[in-house]
């Protein structure tokens, strides 16, 4: 999905990767530069909505990550 060694991946490109016809919504987190807000961009969802994407995102990172452990 990278392009060249650029992090950055243009919308038009990933819009090809998408199969946009299985889904109802579409969220698109912005990490900002150096001291810039991130920003968030999301067509119309409910906040329940949200939320749930937000909560299994953030379950499928943490098992990405695997068992982690206390330091000494």
């Amino acid at each position: 999905m990278l392009e060249d060694g650029n992090r950055l991946v243009k919308p038009e490109t990933i819009a090809k990767q998408i199969p946009w016809e299985k889904f109802e919504a579409v969220v698109v987190l912005g990490l900002g530069k150096h001291g810039e807000q991130n920003e968030l961009w999301m067509s119309t969802l409910t906040i329940n909505e949200l939320s749930f994407l937000m909560a299994h995102l953030q379950s499928h990172l943490t098992h990405l990550m695997g068992p982690m452990k206390e330091g000494c």
